[in-house]
Formats: structure tokens, sequence, C-alpha cells
């Protein structure tokens, strides 16, 4: 039971890593099509 939970702990860390790493790219894409723009 330890196990598995450890293993859903894990899968939510590394999903929330990656929507983090997603939203970040995503925010300095628009901001740097602000500075082109600008």
């Amino acid at each position: 039971m330890e196990i598995n939970m450890q293993f859903l702990f894990t899968s939510l860390l590394v999903v929330g890593i990656l929507m983090s790493l997603r939203y970040i790219s995503i925010k300095q894409h628009k901001d740097s099509g602000k500075q082109k723009h600008t």
C-alpha cells in the first residue's frame, strides 16, 4: 500500500512539474511576442 501511495504521489508530482514547465514556456512565448511587437 505504501509503494502504491508513493507511486501515486510521484506521478502527481511529475504531472505538476510538466504542467508548470508548459505554463512557463507559454508565458515566456507570450512575453517574447509582446517584446517583438513593442
